[in-house]
Order: structure tokens, then C-alpha cells, then sequence
């Protein structure tokens, strides 16, 4: 059913939230295209530094002073068109910006998806045979300051008006064990949270950017990658500088982290090899500590590595064990370019 003129006359940061689990329908030349909306974030009028409407109205925030229901399209560096929905009666600028719908994470990526563009602002959601919005059920969701506006004062930098569909408590998952596939499990799990919309960080360590994996994820949007210098040795067999200076490389990225999760620029955190590297004293262990066990409540935590200690066992939503059944290195086969790295 197509929603009606009341349920957008409220103000942004009611219908934000509210907006989530709706369903965001485009008219194009195959058909319509339905997608259920997973991200929003609340602009909330001239006082608000982050709104397009702190400067006043002109011609390109026009409609923002309109009545609730209707597109606001815009252009964002000159690349990329963001949709929004007008919110609250008019005269009063404010909306709501789509940043995500199911199978296409990102404000960009949905109007791409969409084919969503300057043509369509201003649009009236009421009556439009091009874009409009039907009823869906809400999901549990998570809130968090809104992403991309350095710009703002701080306390609306700081305002919880970023609204993500289904991503409530995080949980912390543990791959550990003598057999092989704790990374690979990672980097699955990683794919699967980017293709949901999630912003992973992906940071490893004792190993070089020299591996499969990192050249695919550096690609995968949604996904970041910290990892360590491409012609390092391996920690345990190399010399006293060299390990000095991995110490300080990995420490250097557990801060990188910490900044990171301070700035609210990831929900998904792979720390990979965290524990064979805490074991070979390659890491200051008070810094991860205070990642894992000071975490933001909705982030989304995967350790991996041989030998996890009971702490971070009994830490573990999730806790897997890798056994070692059978392996060709146990009959001289090397290993492999691709398959092992």
C-alpha cells in the first residue's frame, strides 16, 4: 500500500527511523523496481550545521521548504545523486537522506541502482507514477552519529541520527584452532556484511599485503583493509631490528583502529591473526584489549588466529574451532600461490 501524506508530516528525526523496512519503489522501462530501505539519517532544519538548509533556502534546497513527501535530489561532487525525503509541513527545511536499500549499500549506489537522478527532485512521493512508497514492516535497527559531515558544529557531528536496519547488539565471533581456514572464514564473513551495507575495517596481522585475499578486498566496496608492509619477514624468524619495527607497524595500526571506532567509520572490525601475535609478543596486548573489550556495543567483532586464550573465548558470541584432519604439507607440498596465499 502506498504511504499516505500523514506519515511523512513529522519531523526528520521521527521519520527517519520510521522510513526503515519501508519500501522504496522507482518506475523504470522494465518495470518497477522495489527495494525495502536498510539506512536513513535525520536533517533536521536551519539550525542544524549539517543541513543543506543552514545557509537559508535557495534554489537548489528549494523543496526542502516544502511540504513533507516529496524527492529532494541532489548532486554530491559532482559525481553522485542522494535522494531524500522532505519531512514536516512546510516552511520548516528538513529530510531524511536514503543511505541504503537491500542490495545496494550507499546513497550513490542506489540511485545508480535506482536509475535515480536530478530529474525526479521534487517529485510528490502521494502521486508520482515514477517513484513512490509502500508499506513495510520496520526492523530492529541501530543509531549513530551520521558519516561525512566534518563540516557541522561538534554537537551535530555528535547527534544520533544515522538509522541502520538490523544491526542491533554486535557480537564477537572467535576462529581459532591448528587447521586451515580462519582467514578465509573471515573474509567470507567480511564479503557477506559489505554486500548487506556494513563498512568493514579488515586489519591483519604478522602477515604482508603479499596474499590473495587483500588484493580482492581492497576492491569490494564497503570494505577497508589495514595491513602490514609487503617485504617484511615473518615475526618469528626475523631479527631483532626488523622485530622491533613490526612491533611498532602493529601497534601504529592498533591506534589506526582505535580512531577509527572513535569516529564511528566501521560497524564490522576482522582483527586477523590477533592471537598468534598477542602469543609472540608482537603487539602491546593493553591496546587490543581495550579494542576488544571497550568495543562499541554495535560493532561487529571477528578475532582470528591459533591458540585464543579463555578470556576472549569466554568473550565469543561465536567460537569456532579449525582442526587440522588432513593437509599436503604433511606430504611436502608447499604452499600454494591463491589457495594458501
Amino acid at each position: 500500500m502506498r504511504l499516505q501524506k500523514d506519515f511523512f508530516i513529522k519531523d526528520a528525526v521521527a521519520l527517519a527511523p520510521l522510513l526503515l523496512g519501508k519500501i522504496l519503489c522507482r518506475r523504470v522501462e522494465r518495470g518497477v523496481l522495489r527495494r525495502a530501505i536498510t539506512e536513513t539519517e535525520a536533517y533536521f532544519g536551519e539550525a542544524d550545521t549539517a543541513c543543506h538548509a543552514s545557509r537559508g533556502k535557495t534554489p537548489r534546497n528549494a523543496v526542502m521548504y516544502e511540504e513533507g513527501g516529496r524527492a529532494y535530489v541532489y548532486l554530491c561532487y559532482g559525481l553522485h545523486n542522494m535522494l531524500n525525503i522532505v519531512a514536516g509541513g512546510s516552511g520548516n527545511p528538513q529530510a531524511v537522506l536514503i543511505r541504503g536499500v537491500a542490495g545496494a549499500p550507499g546513497p550513490g549506489r542506489l540511485t545508480k541502482e535506482l536509475s535515480i537522478d536530478r530529474g525526479l527532485n521534487g517529485a510528490v512521493f502521494l502521486d508520482s507514477e515514477e517513484i513512490w512508497l509502500e508499506d513495510g514492516e520496520q526492523p530492529p535497527y541501530s543509531v549513530s552519529p551520521r558519516i561525512g559531515i566534518d563540516y557541522a558544529a561538534p554537537e551535530d557531528r555528535e547527534r544520533l541520527w544515522r538509522f541502520v536496519a538490523g544491526a542491533g547488539r554486535g557480537l564477537v565471533h572467535v576462529y581459532t584452532g591448528d587447521g586451515k581456514g580462519k582467514t578465509t572464514a573471515a573474509v567470507g564473513l567480511s564479503a557477506r556484511a559489505a554486500g548487506r551495507g556494513r563498512r568493514v575495517l579488515f586489519a591483519n596481522f604478522l602477515k604482508s599485503t603479499d596474499s590473495g585475499e587483500f588484493f580482492a578486498l581492497e576492491n569490494v566496496y564497503n570494505i577497508s583493509v589495514l595491513s602490514g608492509e609487503t617485504r617484511r619477514p615473518f615475526f618469528f624468524s626475523a631479527e631483532k631490528q626488523e622485530k622491533i619495527e613490526i612491533i611498532s607497524e602493529h601497534n601504529d595500526r592498533a591506534k589506526e583502529i582505535l580512531r577509527r571506532l572513535r569516529a564511528d567509520s566501521c560497524d564490522f572490525l576482522v582483527l586477523d591473526e590477533i592471537f598468534p601475535a598477542l602469543a609472540a609478543g608482537a603487539i602491546d596486548p593493553a591496546l587490543t584489549d581495550k579494542i576488544i573489550f571497550e568495543k562499541p556495543g554495535r560493532l561487529e567483532l571477528v578475532l582470528t588466529g591459533r591458540g585464543a586464550e579463555s578470556k576472549y573465548l569466554a568473550l565469543a558470541d561465536y567460537a569456532t574451532e579449525f582442526a587440522a584432519v588432513k593437509h599436503p604439507f604433511e606430504q611436502g607440498v608447499s604452499a600454494r600461490m591463491g589457495v594458501e596465499w
